[in-house]
């Protein structure tokens, strides 16, 4: 279920709601990752490591963190923190029937087309890349109802810079949030990251020739017809294992549910 960049509504954005916060609130705030002092990969991080692949989410700061076990030990790691917008990613249930004292939010980055300009930017605006959801462009001029500081970019929410936060940091920095239709999307592009549960497209039917089915696995789908949604898993046409194991969803028209 994509939504290419001509059928956002306009605009895309409303005011934030001030009775609590809520799924798609668009925050200024801070995403963390947790690293290797030493050793680990250098993104995401400076900006000379972005490319197509790899997002660059603007100046960071690195907080050296010694934590010891309970066996005495001492472990050394690395708090990266950036300063960004962010997106609300936490189910509106879990936040509106949380226990009171639960802080806990799930957020994820927004990274901005100015900043990344190597993204693959076609793609994003199409919402046919899984690891993000497209946030098209607005002039403040065109949404005076949200107060805007100043234009918004276009953008997009990177899911794999996703971390937890709190209820007390994001609700007070909130600049806007997603027009309540644009959540189903939201979701969808979500589940498919974190599932590879997008159908796959007619043109890629051609790289199945010759490949070998690992699995088949009823997805619990149904398309009209009536017909059943599968999810088929490709490796190589050998016997051995194969590390580069794919996988794509399907419709086998005619078999009945």
């Amino acid at each position: 279920m994509t939504l290419p960049r001509d059928a956002y509504p306009a605009p895309p954005y409303r005011r934030y709601a001030k009775g609590g916060i809520r799924q798609g609130d668009i925050a200024l705030a801070e995403v963390v990752q947790l690293r290797a002092r030493s050793g680990d990969r250098l993104g995401p991080g400076p900006q000379e490591m972005a490319d197509v692949d790899l997002p660059y989410l603007g100046e960071f700061q690195d907080h050296e963190l010694l934590l010891i076990g309970a066996d005495g030990r001492e472990d050394h790691r690395v708090v990266r923190v950036w300063r960004l917008p962010v997106l609300v990613l936490h189910q509106n249930c879990e936040i509106e029937y949380a226990n009171p004292e639960d802080s806990r939010l799930e957020i994820a980055a927004i990274v901005s087309r100015p900043r990344w300009p190597d993204g693959p930017w076609d793609l994003i605006a199409r919402n046919q890349l899984p690891g993000y959801f497209y946030l098209p462009a607005v002039a403040a001029t065109d949404a005076p109802e949200i107060a805007l500081a100043g234009d918004w970019a276009e953008s997009a929410v990177v899911f794999g810079s996703s971390c937890g936060s709190s209820v007390g940091i994001v609700a007070r920095r909130r600049i806007m949030t997603l027009r309540a239709e644009l959540l189903p999307f939201l979701q969808d592009a979500r589940t498919r990251f974190n599932s590879v549960r997008g159908q796959s497209a007619m043109r890629d039917l051609a790289a199945v020739v010759g490949k070998r089915i690992v699995s088949i696995a009823d997805t619990g789908l149904t398309i009209p017809a009536p017909s059943r949604v599968i999810k088929v898993h490709f490796g190589s046409n050998t016997d051995e294992a194969d590390d580069g194991d794919d996988e794509g969803t399907y419709a086998y028209w005619g078999i009945r549910p």
